[in-house]
Order: structure tokens, then sequence, then C-alpha cells
């Protein structure tokens, strides 16, 4: 691909971050659009925190299960409901049953997943690697602070670190359970935080992002 890409006008990726991993002076960053738009923004009231994706390692729901032993173990009043595809083996379900963990909840995917957001709190991303990261776009126009490991690639390019929510270093339970003890702890911060994420997120709304396609492509026409 690499060989090839010369030969184009443009090459299109979807982060700032995907750039770097190309070679040529020719490629752009033009992120996915929101999937929805949210009228209504979570009270961020209800002690329930979300996780959105399939089963799998690449999610790192291993890394999740640890974290959240010790958020139970300081805060079992609060909840953490996962949302996606389970792997044929049930392999994290069985892991959350091994470790005595009481206030995991794992449920299939939902249609409805936008109202899931507005019920929770907080949004966690423990990924070891993603695409873009659509479930943070989703859960910050829902009012949602995040807190996300600085994997490759999309993160970093979509939460403001200490503004909107955190980012944390790839992997590391502790540093991740400081910050989610933060946010469940300071419901100040986490309503500033869930204001920045709404405000934010706005440039990846479908206008703005069709307006970077269409200045692409207009730009195409007159080389």
């Amino acid at each position: 691909m690499n060989w090839n890409i010369p030969k184009f006008k443009s090459f299109v990726v979807l982060t700032p971050s995907n750039i770097k991993e190309w070679k040529g002076n020719n490629i752009i960053a033009i992120p996915n659009p929101l999937s929805f738009e949210s009228s209504n923004t979570s009270s961020l009231e209800n002690k329930k925190i979300i996780v959105v994706g399939s089963h799998s390692y690449n999610k790192g729901y291993d890394l999740l299960l640890k974290v959240w032993e010790n958020i139970e173990q300081k805060h079992s009043d609060w909840e953490l409901n996962v949302y996606g595809k389970y792997d044929k083996n049930n392999t994290f379900v069985k892991m959350s049953d091994d470790m005595g963990l009481k206030n995991v909840k794992f449920h299939n995917p939902v249609k409805n997943i936008k109202d899931k957001y507005l019920e929770s709190s907080i949004m966690l991303l423990t990924s070891r690697s993603e695409g873009f990261g659509m479930v943070l776009i989703e859960a910050m126009e829902c009012g949602l602070p995040c807190v996300s490991f600085d994997c490759p690639s999309g993160p970093a390019d979509i939460i403001k670190d200490g503004d909107d929510g955190f980012l944390i270093q790839p992997e590391s339970i502790n540093e991740m359970t400081e910050k989610l003890l933060l946010l469940i702890e300071n419901k100040e911060l986490r309503k500033t935080m869930g204001e920045h994420a709404k405000k934010n997120v706005k440039r990846f709304s479908p206008d703005n992002i069709v307006r970077l396609w269409d200045e692409l492509f207009k730009s195409l026409i007159n080389r």
C-alpha cells in the first residue's frame, strides 16, 4: 500500500495519528462523523459506567476487569455495563465470575445504544488498539466524560486529556483506576468534563465532516 500511495492524488486516513503510519506527502486525515446526534444529555447522576465493544483480547476486557476489581472494592454501589457481542467461549464472563465480581453486567448489542449512554455517567475504553474510536464520540455526544487507554490510533485525536476526559498510558491498570476514581468521587469534575465533551465533539458532526470531504473533492477537481 505504501508503494501505491504516490499514485493517488490524495490518500485519506481517519486520524492525524494515522498519517504517521504511512509514507507520502499526499496523505490527509478525515475522521468518521457522529453516527447520531442527541438533543439530550446525561445527568451524570447514575452510578453506571459503560463500555461498548465486542468481546475480544484487542478490546482489553481482561484489563477492564482488573480495573473494575479495584473500583468495586471502594465503590460497591457503582456498576459496570458492557454492551457487545460475546466471544464463543464467554471468556470475559467466566473471568468476571472467577474474580468474584458482583457489579459487572454483560449485555448483547442493543439498537438503542444512545439510550444506554444517556443512562450512564462515565465511558471507559480499554482497547489495545483502535481504528478510530466511534464509541468515544458517541458517548461524548451524550455528555459523558471518557477514560481511555492512549492506544493506537484514535483516542488521542478525540479526547482532550484533562479537559473532556483522560488518556491513560496503555495497559496501565493503576493509572486508569486512579482517574476513574477521581471521576466517581468528584461529581463537579465529572459534570464539567461532560459539558466539555458535549461541546468538543461537535467537530465530528456530519456537517463538519461532509464539509471536509467537499473541500477535498473540489481541490482534486482543480488540480
